[in-house]
């Protein structure tokens, strides 16, 4: 309150995202702040997740406690900001009806982790990072077609899982469980089925060798799972995959290759 008469008739203090503190921290500051509010020279703002700050007050003092009505001693005037337009934020960033299969393939890993506007700009940031001179100037070297069926689409979901489950990722790249790969590609069969479709091959009777779910399941296991003691490189759809295309791969998920840009 000392700044008063030096800067002002009134102080507005901001307080951001105290959802996401420690629940007892939370409460301590709600208790101090709370000292203030007889002068009306004061004024506090807050923007803050409701339902997530009454999970925090109920953790400090128990299920039972009567959080709302806690927290209606603090909070004089509630609005409710309506819901974020991720269209409009799509078409801000360049997703948004993109030409490039590449964002397409963003867009549905957005879609699929329900990423909020926070989590799509750091993941979206990542994957430009990681591959966008390839993918959208078209400006990197010629590589083979291996390389490309990565980049173009096994790495924004990997980058997605990435940043939606560490746990998962870590299993993923090591070879220990592919089921969250699988699983997107499930959930996003239209998509993933178009780029499979190209590399699946017809049998004499004009049917397709094996679905795309088999397809993806054998790329994981050629990739992340062979161990190439008996033999240096796996062949799927006319797809030659070597030992080297796994730490590749994960060099350019990691931003570490010469696709990254980090001017963007």
């Amino acid at each position: 309150s000392s700044l008063l008469p030096e800067r002002g008739e009134r102080l507005v203090i901001f307080v951001d995202e105290l959802d996401r503190c420690n629940p007892d921290y939370a409460v301590k500051f709600l208790e101090r702040i709370k000292h203030y509010f007889c002068d009306d020279r004061i004024t506090f703002v807050f923007s803050v997740n409701m339902g997530e700050l009454q999970h925090s007050i109920q953790h400090h003092y128990g299920n039972n406690f009567d959080a709302c009505r806690y927290l209606d001693r603090f909070f004089d005037l509630r609005l409710d900001l309506p819901p974020a337009n991720y269209s409009q934020y799509h078409n801000q960033i360049g997703l948004q009806n993109s030409r490039h299969f590449y964002d397409q393939v963003c867009q549905a890993v957005i879609r699929t982790y329900n990423f909020s506007l926070r989590e799509t700009a750091k993941f979206f940031r990542l994957a430009k990072t990681a591959a966008y001179e390839p993918t959208h100037r078209g400006s990197g070297p010629s590589y083979d077609e291996t390389e490309n069926l990565f980049i173009y689409y096994i790495l924004p979901v990997f980058i997605g899982i990435k940043l939606s489950d560490q746990t998962k990722y870590n299993a993923l790249i090591n070879g220990i469980d592919g089921s969250a790969l699988f699983d997107f590609h499930s959930k996003n069969f239209s998509l993933t089925n178009s780029i499979c479709s190209r590399y699946i091959s017809n049998d004499a009777k004009g049917n397709p060798q094996m679905t795309s779910h088999e397809f993806i399941e054998q790329l994981y296991n050629a990739v992340f799972v062979e161990t190439y003691k008996t033999k240096h490189v796996v062949e799927l759809c006319g797809l030659d995959i070597y030992k080297e295309h796994r730490d590749r791969f994960i060099r350019i998920a990691n931003t570490f290759s010469e696709h990254a840009n980090y001017e963007l």
